[in-house]
């Protein structure tokens, strides 16, 4: 089993289908897997091994795509950090993962601790940051094959915000999010034919595996931008032909401000929203004005994230559904006694 195998399976039965989407140009699935394949021999050449735990610090683009999934192939932990913290919070996130490499891009490299704060990391690779290997020079050929890797290996650990004190790093297994993005794929009726767009971040687990994962599982395309800018994004789903479109409450609420219109969403299928509650009223304006109904989803990081659905099938306004396969949910009181319907 491995998470890469979704890449590998979608690279083999349609090496020149589009994967990937980033403004102007396109990445096929047999380029993504090919260049994933050529990331990991180089990471295999310095010496790295299954097990251990690579920090991402990467925003949206193809170089978070191809180090996620070049983790994977090698059998590594992917430790994708939120490109927006300050140094300090970089710091202990890197520490607290005992992190062997960090990967890094763009003008946000510069929030990165320097090497002597970071012990255990003993490879910096990107741009941005003095010191680091290039891409490019890292790469190798020929491309690697994807490990076998145990169902209970760690594949992500991502930091969430906890209760009390610094962020948790919640460690998910390729089995949880194997079993995770088929549930995805099927409840969301995903085929190859699908293009998804996608301004949430990748280093978030709605992101990584309800949207990265389950597209590439399904051989669909994800056209993805940066940052949310709500007349680019708009603007893209003709552009691209997009069918699924993935955002949180607040993007609809600035859509629909923005003067969004059935003509803006013609190849649309399926909108769907997650990570905060979806208020009645934003529901029902959206579909009065676009003909749309939006398909409301509840999970957390540790769920991987997908728990409960509300169908299109049965949909019911203001629910967030019922539990999805291989998920069990108890509704509890604040003394984790479980309450009766309707209480």
């Amino acid at each position: 089993m491995n998470i890469a195998h979704f890449l590998e399976t979608a690279a083999r039965q349609g090496p020149e289908r589009p994967a990937l989407v980033v403004g102007d140009r396109t990445w096929t699935y047999g380029l993504l897997d090919r260049e994933a394949g050529r990331l990991a021999a180089g990471l295999a050449r310095r010496g790295f091994q299954s097990g251990e735990r690579v920090c991402l610090h990467l925003g949206n683009g193809p170089e978070f795509v191809l180090a996620y999934y070049a983790c994977q192939k090698l059998g590594l932990t992917a430790v994708a950090l939120n490109v927006t913290y300050v140094r300090d919070e970089l710091l202990y996130i890197i520490r607290d993962s005992a992190a062997a490499a960090l990967l890094s891009g763009g003008p946000a490299a510069a929030s990165l601790p320097p090497p002597g704060a970071t012990p255990t990391v003993r490879l910096r690779v990107g741009t941005g940051d003095p010191g680091a290997v290039a891409f490019a020079a890292l790469a190798a050929d020929p491309p690697l094959p994807a490990v076998d890797a145990e169902r209970d290996a760690v594949a992500a650990v991502l930091y969430t915000s906890a209760t009390t004190g610094r962020p948790k790093g919640v460690m998910l297994t390729h089995a949880n999010v194997v079993s995770n993005v088929h549930a995805t794929v099927h409840h969301l009726g995903m085929t190859p034919a699908d293009r998804g767009l996608c301004a949430l971040p990748l280093f978030h687990c709605f992101g990584q595996n309800f949207i990265l994962n389950a597209l590439v599982a399904a051989g669909g395309t994800l056209v993805l931008h940066e940052r949310f800018v709500p007349g680019e994004f708009l603007a893209a789903i003709p552009r691209h032909g997009v069918t699924l479109l993935y955002a949180v409450p607040t993007m609809y609420i600035v859509l629909l401000g923005h003067g969004v219109a059935p003509r803006d969403l013609a190849p649309l299928r399926l909108c769907f929203s997650a990570a905060a509650m979806l208020p009645a009223d934003v529901e029902q304006r959206w579909g009065e004005v676009t003909g749309l109904p939006i398909a409301q989803g509840y999970g957390l990081t540790e769920s991987s994230p997908f728990a409960t659905y509300n169908h299109e099938r049965a949909h019911r306004p203001g629910s967030v559904g019922t539990p999805i396969e291989n998920v069990e949910v108890r509704v509890v009181d604040e003394h984790d006694r479980p309450v009766p319907d309707g209480a």
